[in-house]
């Protein structure tokens, strides 16, 4: 088989048997605080406020299964947690990564977010889920430009917060909020957030490739291998 570096190729299941053996595939529940790049740069910034190095999630990986050539499937921002996928399958990784194609399933790019967010401008539960169900412009300048996919959003629960105080601003309500979507990239839930008046306390990503890994499966911190049979099933995904 001839394989390709643009092109997610689907694999016979022979081919599929044989990946999973000859590669590495770990669910990390990445905590706060906890880097998604290979080395801290801020922390020898001297514009910098960072002075130690925070760890990363290759550190947690080598601490607790000694795995050291793995790559990250995406990436979180420092103060998001969540489910992360590390991987030597250079198939799969390509696979979540690449846009969804024509005839191809979208369920392996899917992500699932949970936001805790405080209202301050009244913003009612139906305005939140049209505002941040808006479309985002992602342009890295003016002659490139991209629209974002749909994305499902919900209001989960909502507290009242009689009283409460914070930056100036007295808050109407905290509102949970669950998102779904494709991509996720340019801080794409945060700028929905914002697009929403709403002040974004926590991000959690509670699931990653269509509700396959969650965060049922591993705690805060720590790092588990998948078992064959999952891999199997994101492997199925791409079809």
């Amino acid at each position: 088989m001839e394989y390709q570096t643009q092109e997610c190729i689907q694999l016979e299941e022979d081919d599929i048997r044989y990946h999973i053996e000859q590669n590495d595939y770990i669910l990390l529940h990445k905590p706060r605080n906890c880097i998604t790049s290979t080395v801290d740069t801020a922390a020898t910034d001297p514009r910098s406020t960072i002075e130690v190095p925070r760890p990363t999630v290759f550190d947690l990986v080598r601490q607790q299964h000694g795995v050291e050539r793995i790559g990250c499937v995406g990436r979180l921002d420092v103060d998001t947690t969540g489910m992360i996928l590390l991987t030597s399958d250079h198939h799969l990784d390509l696979a979540i990564r690449q846009p969804p194609k024509d005839g191809w399933s979208s369920a392996l790019k899917t992500k699932t977010y949970q936001l805790v967010c405080r209202n301050y401008k009244g913003v009612s539960e139906a305005d939140v889920v049209e505002r941040m169900s808006a479309p985002l412009q992602f342009s890295r300048n003016r002659q490139q430009s991209q629209t974002s996919a749909p994305v499902g959003v919900s209001v989960t629960g909502t507290r009242a917060e009689p009283g409460l105080r914070e930056r100036r601003h007295d808050y109407v309500c905290t509102y949970d909020i669950e998102v779904t979507l494709m991509e996720g990239k340019h801080h794409q839930v945060k700028r929905m957030a914002r697009q929403a008046s709403l002040h974004l306390v926590s991000l959690h990503r509670r699931s990653i490739c269509g509700g396959v890994l969650h965060d049922g499966m591993t705690s805060e911190g720590q790092a588990v291998r998948l078992p064959t049979e999952v891999v199997v099933q994101l492997y199925k995904l791409i079809a």
